[in-house]
């Protein structure tokens, strides 16, 4: 009986002390899958981007990835686009600023269909 006493708050106590740890690995757990998300969404759009040059020009391909890209970063974070059309291949790039590295880079290359 005595043993049961002085046990009684043990729970409690270490809940509390694992709740900061709980917290932080939410938090990355959070982190690592939005990214993740970003990561995908912005290659396949940019894939589709390079397909668009097929028929538009580079200027209205880039409005159309920057306005798809808007609607998946939640943080409004600062993104550069770069398309190129070539005589011979089309290619792009994507960098966005997580305000914290790594900095995420994505290129892409893809030849003309003639």
């Amino acid at each position: 009986m005595n043993i049961r006493s002085r046990q009684r708050g043990q729970g409690s106590v270490e809940g509390v002390l694992a709740l900061p740890l709980i917290f932080c690995f939410i938090t990355a757990l959070g982190a690592l899958v939005y990214r993740g998300t970003v990561y995908c969404f912005a290659d396949y759009h940019l894939h589709e981007a390079l397909i668009c040059l097929d028929s538009a020009s580079v200027y209205e391909c880039e409005q159309e990835l920057s306005a798809r890209l808007k609607k998946v970063l939640l943080f409004k974070e600062q993104t550069e686009l770069f398309l190129r059309k070539g005589t011979s291949q089309f290619s792009g790039k994507i960098a966005i600023d997580f305000s914290s590295p790594p900095k995420m880079h994505l290129r892409q290359i893809r030849e003309r269909l003639l």
